[in-house]
C-alpha cells in the first residue's frame, strides 16, 4: 500500500515537471500570422531604401510574398508577381516581398538574386530574423492577401501566378 502511494506521488511529480518544462519552452513564442490577424508593425531594411515600416503600405490592398533565393517555387513566381504588380499599379494594390535573409546560405544571396532577376518589387530584408520570429511563416513561398488595414484576408501556401492573384484580389475589392 505504501509502495503504491509513493509510485503515485512519483508519477504525479514527473508529470508536473514535464508540464512545467513544456510551458517554459513555449513561453513567449508566437503563433503564425493567420486570417483575421493584423500585420504587426515592424521596421525592416527595404532593399535600396534603408529602414522602412511594413505599415507604410496601410491604406491599400497588399499582396505580401515571403521568399528565399534557394526556394525553386519562389524563383518561378517572381516574374508573375512583377507582372501582377505592373497590371494592378493603378488599382490601389501594392505587391511587397520579404526575403528571409537570415535563412539564406549567405547574406549576399538575397541581394544577388534581386539584381540578377532585376526585381522591381519592394523587397524587405529580414536579416535579423525579426519578421520570422513575429510572423512565423511556416512554408515558402507564402503569400498573404491583406486589406487596407493590413488585416490578413487570405493566405496562399505555395507558388502563385498573376491570374490567381487577380482572382483573389477581386474577392476583396
Amino acid at each position: 500500500m505504501l509502495k503504491k502511494r509513493y509510485l503515485t506521488i512519483l508519477v504525479l511529480s514527473v508529470a508536473l515537471v514535464i508540464t512545467g518544462i513544456v510551458l517554459y519552452q513555449n513561453q513567449g513564442s508566437t503563433k503564425p500570422l493567420a486570417e483575421g490577424d493584423e500585420l504587426p508593425n515592424m521596421e525592416l531594411e527595404l532593399y535600396g531604401a534603408g529602414q522602412k515600416s511594413l505599415h507604410d503600405f496601410k491604406g491599400q490592398m497588399v499582396v505580401l510574398n515571403v521568399w528565399a533565393s534557394w526556394c525553386e517555387p519562389c524563383i518561378r513566381e517572381m516574374p508573375e508577381l512583377m507582372d501582377f504588380a505592373e497590371e494592378t499599379a493603378n488599382d490601389s494594390v501594392e505587391v511587397i516581398t520579404v526575403n528571409m535573409q537570415n535563412r539564406e546560405y549567405r547574406a549576399s544571396d538575397a541581394t544577388d538574386f534581386i539584381e540578377e532577376q532585376q526585381l522591381t518589387l519592394p523587397v524587405f530584408l529580414d536579416s535579423e530574423g525579426e519578421f520570422l520570429a513575429e510572423i512565423d511563416p511556416y512554408r515558402l513561398p507564402l503569400t498573404y492577401i491583406l486589406d487596407e488595414n493590413l488585416t490578413v484576408k487570405e493566405i496562399v501556401i505555395g507558388e502563385v501566378d498573376a491570374d490567381m492573384l487577380h482572382n483573389k484580389i477581386s474577392d476583396y475589392q
